[in-house]
């Protein structure tokens, strides 16, 4: 199965003077290619540059036109697992919290960018704009500092499903989220807390989880795909397999994989449940 996620942001910066706010903008970024791939596997920097030139908003960007500098900050949460009907996703904000330097010269600042300890390999770009959406430059003077309050939204689909051949049978396999993740590590579920039901599970509700369920393998991960391997054994539920839970609820992704008709698993059969982590760039939804 493949976890088509969205990810989306909204950046307040501030100047501040005599530690109050004299000004601020709010902006939106896209996610790079590079930094779609690497939070789909890896990590999200913490790093974030400043630069005075500009660029297209482009995915295959990989730096700022006119680099000036870079402090890094810490991450918080809010809004985690919240189940937007709207919008038909579960969601969950991740905020980069950065206090750059006083300034001791004026600076003009247009450009932004997340990147991980290399200014040359940016996950995330965004030219500051106004109020009306026009891009513009942000004036810091000398003695006056920038906060940046960056939040990058990651955000599963309610329900997303598909028909795949298995075992020469044509079946309906159903994904819903039950945790959007803690933390800003790789987008897949990556603990042994995995579960599987046998045949009768309805299509499950997101941000629910069921009761019962036998315990499955750990998963393994590797680059952007989970993969929970069954031997010949392990598995072989009465009427089939008929759900999947990968993940649990700490600080990691959660999903319930749901089957129809079931999965026929017997000692005679190995299998293999594996989820790629396919991100792209989507619209910030407001809590």
């Amino acid at each position: 199965m493949y976890l088509n996620s969205k990810i989306s942001s909204r950046i307040t910066s501030q100047v501040l003077s005599g530690g109050e706010v004299k000004n601020q903008l709010m902006t939106h970024n896209i996610m790079t290619d590079y930094g779609l791939q690497a939070w789909a596997q890896g990590s999200l920097g913490s790093h974030l540059a400043l630069g005075s030139g500009s660029r297209a908003e482009v995915g295959n960007i990989t730096s700022l036109a006119a680099h000036v500098r870079t402090t890094s900050g810490v991450y918080s949460y809010s809004d985690i697992n919240v189940i937007d009907d709207v919008a038909g996703v579960m969601r969950s904000n991740h905020t980069l919290t950065v206090t750059y330097p006083i300034e001791t010269v004026n600076r003009n600042y247009s450009e932004i960018g997340i990147h991980n300890n290399n200014v040359n390999q940016l996950q995330t770009y965004a030219l500051l704009s106004d109020s009306t959406g026009q891009t513009t430059s942000q004036t810091v003077l000398a003695g006056e500092q920038l906060r940046v309050y960056y939040t990058v939204q990651f955000a599963i689909p309610l329900l997303h499903s598909e028909v795949k051949m298995i075992n020469g049978v044509s079946t309906t396999v159903s994904t819903v989220p039950l945790y959007t993740g803690r933390d800003v590590l790789a987008r897949l579920p990556r603990t042994s807390t995995n579960y599987l039901w046998a045949a009768g599970q309805p299509v499950p509700t997101a941000g629910t989880v069921p009761s019962g369920g036998v315990g499955a393998p750990t998963a393994s991960r590797s680059g952007n795909t989970s993969t929970i391997a069954l031997n010949d054994t392990q598995g072989n539920l009465t009427g089939g397999i008929s759900m999947v839970r990968a993940g649990d609820n700490s600080n990691n992704i959660g999903l319930l994989i749901h089957f129809d008709p079931p999965i026929q698993k017997t000692s005679a059969h190995s299998a293999k449940f594996i989820t790629a982590a396919v991100l792209s760039n989507g619209d910030f939804h407001e809590s």
